[in-house]
């Protein structure tokens, strides 16, 4: 997703409490990780729902829900490396 290295905050006195920012990112990853799930249990693409669209469209909508799925698995993956990270500090 990031080029380069991934920029993370760094506790300081005049920042948020390193406490604050490891429970700000664990719920962020917790919704994070309930819209995946909610994402693979959904039923929309599923080949049913695609019968009457051109050839190929099922399967191209299954890619693309793929893919939405990753999306959000890399980005709970980084928060998690910024979580990490902020717990080092």
């Amino acid at each position: 997703m990031f080029e380069g290295l991934m920029i993370v905050p760094i506790v300081n006195l005049n920042g948020d409490k390193r406490d604050v920012l490891l429970t700000e990112l664990t719920d962020i990853r917790e919704k994070l990780n309930a819209a995946i799930q909610a994402l693979q249990n959904s039923q929309y693409v599923n080949g049913r729902n695609y019968q009457l669209n051109p050839a190929g469209e099922g399967r191209e909508a299954y890619e693309q829900h793929s893919e939405r799925v990753h999306t959000l698995e890399r980005i709970a993956h980084e928060l998690l490396e910024i979580q990490y990270e902020v717990s080092q500090q």
